[in-house]
């Protein structure tokens, strides 16, 4: 476990991996989406010269762009509120991950592990959403009178 530099929040090691799965896929998905720019711009601009199918085209191409560019912003946002161990951050990661299992089969399984770990009580505790339940005693503890 990492401290988060305050004595009240510690951040799990899952925690640190979910924030470079996020930082993994922001960084793929702002690079698609320069490649993206330079193909339109590179290769498909001079070939379809005044193609009357040309505004489709560009539609399609910018809206691939503008999604790269959403979720790469997006899972960077992720990363930061995961770091930090916001709620949102937690929230926001869920959302991402849920999206993410469409992506067969990696971003399936990662998806559901992320899912599956944010859902404990560990990941809620480190979030601040509720405290770790108290041990319960057994019995053979004395009581203070």
């Amino acid at each position: 476990m990492t401290s988060t530099g305050s004595q009240q929040s510690v951040r799990p090691d899952k925690v640190a991996l979910i924030a470079v799965w996020f930082g993994i896929s922001a960084v793929l998905s702002l690079f698609l989406a320069v490649i993206s720019v330079l193909m339109l711009f590179g290769f498909l601009l001079p070939e379809i010269g005044n193609d009357p199918e040309r505004g489709m085209v560009f539609f399609a191409m910018f809206f691939g762009i503008f999604l790269f560019v959403v979720f790469g912003v997006l899972d960077i946002v992720a990363v930061v509120g995961v770091l930090r161990l916001r709620e949102w951050g937690r929230w926001l990661a869920m959302v991402l991950a849920i999206m993410g299992l469409l992506f067969i089969p990696i971003g399936t399984v990662v998806g559901v592990l992320i899912i599956r770990y944010l859902l404990t009580d560990e990941a809620k505790h480190a979030f601040g959403v509720q405290a770790l339940p108290e041990p319960t005693r057994t019995g053979t503890e004395a009581t203070p009178h």
